[in-house]
């Protein structure tokens, strides 16, 4: 989200080594510290569960506009899904509830400002008279692994793993191969 300008951009920093989002690790470490020491934990984990549950419940309905070649289960199972999530939602505390349909409508307004404020700044080129419309991403580089490969790309070895005929000193070594 960051990398897309929908948070601060110091939050896509991805560690050089590591490769994840070190930067936001650490920024939702100190949240949900603060959190934990500040709040009632039974009710964080009450506003976390509507969030899955609504989460899933948007997925389940993204899967069923799939088209018939690309759905991987009956759409039935969608409608199920979404419904089970949304009888979950129900059985919730009313307060957990509440407090997240009432971040849910805070994140969709913040939303709206942003769009808002990106079709501003591109002084309304594109998209309909009065529909905030985001603005065109940049183009990023892929992402490559440690060996300079882009992920999933066709080797000999797709897995930085050693291979067992090559474990033993006489067959070249840990991580050698003897054919080459």
């Amino acid at each position: 989200m960051a990398r897309h300008h929908d948070l601060p951009g110091w939050l896509a920093a991805v560690h050089p080594r590591y490769r994840v989002p070190h930067h936001a690790e650490i920024a939702l470490a100190v949240v949900v510290s603060i959190v934990v020491a500040t709040a009632d934990v039974r009710g964080v984990i009450g506003f976390s569960s509507f969030g899955v549950l609504i989460y899933y419940a948007i997925a389940n309905a993204a899967a069923f506009t799939q088209p018939p070649a690309k759905r991987r289960w009956p759409r039935w199972l969608n409608l199920l899904g979404a419904a089970g999530c949304l009888i979950l939602v129900a059985t919730l505390p009313w307060q957990s509830v509440l407090a997240g349909v009432i971040m849910f409508a805070l994140g969709l307004a913040g939303r709206a400002a942003v769009l808002a404020a990106r079709a501003r700044r591109a002084g309304g080129r594109g998209g309909h008279q009065g529909v905030a419309t985001a603005a065109p991403m940049p183009r990023e580089a892929p992402v490559t692994s440690a060996r300079g490969r882009a992920p999933g790309a066709a080797t000999a070895r797709p897995y930085p793993c050693r291979s067992r005929s090559s474990n033993t000193p006489a067959q070249g070594g840990p991580g050698r191969s003897v054919s080459g």
